[in-house]
C-alpha cells in the first residue's frame, strides 16, 4: 500500500497538492469549528501514520539485512580463493573500438567542461562589471559640498 502511494506521488506530483491542500483546509476548519471532534481524529491519524512508517522501516531493514546476508561470502577467506569477476575478453578490434569511444567521450566531456568554465568566467566578469557600474552610479549620486575654509 505504502509503495503504491509513493509510486503514485512520484508519477503525479501535482496530485499531492490537489489532495493535501483541501485536506489541510478541511482539517484546520474542523479543528477551529469542532475541536473536540477533530483534534482526537488528528491525533489518531498522526499515530496511524507513525505506526505505518515504523512498520515499513522495520520491513525495509529486514529486507536490507537479508540482501546483505546473501551478498556476504561464506567464509572470511572465500573472497581470496574465488575467481575475479572480470568481463569476458573479446577480440582485439573490439577493445580498440572501446578505447577509441572512451577517448572520444573523454574529449567531449573535456570540451564541455572548458565551455562551462568559460561561461562561469564570463558570468563573473559580468557580475564584476555590474558591481563596478553600480558603485560608480552610487558615487555619482552622492552630492559633495565644497569645503569652505574660514580664516
Amino acid at each position: 500500500m505504502r509503495a503504491r502511494v509513493l509510486e503514485f506521488s512520484e508519477r503525479y506530483p501535482w496530485a499531492v497538492g490537489v489532495i493535501a491542500v483541501p485536506l489541510t483546509v478541511l482539517g484546520l476548519a474542523g479543528v477551529a469549528i469542532y475541536p473536540y471532534v477533530f483534534v482526537p481524529l488528528l491525533l489518531l491519524a498522526s499515530a496511524a501514520l507513525i505506526v505505518v512508517e515504523v512498520c515499513a522501516a522495520q520491513q525495509e531493514e529486514a529486507e536490507h539485512q537479508t540482501q546483505e546476508r546473501n551478498r556476504q561470502p561464506r567464509s572470511p577467506h572465500a573472497s581470496m580463493y574465488s575467481e575475479p569477476n572480470l568481463p569476458p575478453l573479446g577480440s582485439e578490434e573490439r577493445v580498440w573500438v572501446e578505447a577509441g569511444e572512451a577517448r572520444r567521450r573523454a574529449t567531449e566531456l573535456w570540451a564541455q567542461a572548458k565551455a562551462a568554465e568559460a561561461r562561469a568566467l564570463a558570468a563573473e566578469a559580468r557580475a564584476r562589471e555590474v558591481t563596478v557600474r553600480r558603485e560608480a552610479e552610487e558615487e555619482a549620486e552622492t552630492i559633495q559640498f565644497p569645503r569652505v575654509d574660514y580664516p
